[in-house]
């Protein structure tokens, strides 16, 4: 995945998935001077047998690169207490 960095972070998303056996919610906002993204995933791990991961399935935003994704990752944000000052989503190469 283009850029390198942003194949890294993604691989180490899934790897915690796989490691700790538990679901993860990402939040992604990536800008360089090539491209804009920004993106919630949800990364599921499965089992077949209930002792390996052995599957993993993933959900993407619907409104993926749009504002009105902007205005609801900030909203969670929010939600979680974090404040804009500490660390925003609308900053440049952001992720949670």
């Amino acid at each position: 995945m283009q850029p390198r960095s942003y194949g890294l972070l993604i691989h180490t998303h899934y790897f915690g998935v796989l490691q700790n056996r538990r679901q993860a919610l990402h939040l992604n906002v990536f800008e360089t001077q090539d491209c804009y993204r920004s993106y919630a995933h949800l990364i599921l791990p499965l089992s077949c047998g209930h002792d390996a991961v052995d599957m993993i399935m993933t959900v993407d935003s619907p409104t993926q690169d749009q504002a009105k994704m902007m205005n609801l990752l900030v909203e969670l944000q929010r939600r979680d207490g974090i404040e804009l000052g500490e660390f925003y989503l609308g900053a440049a190469n952001r992720t949670t």
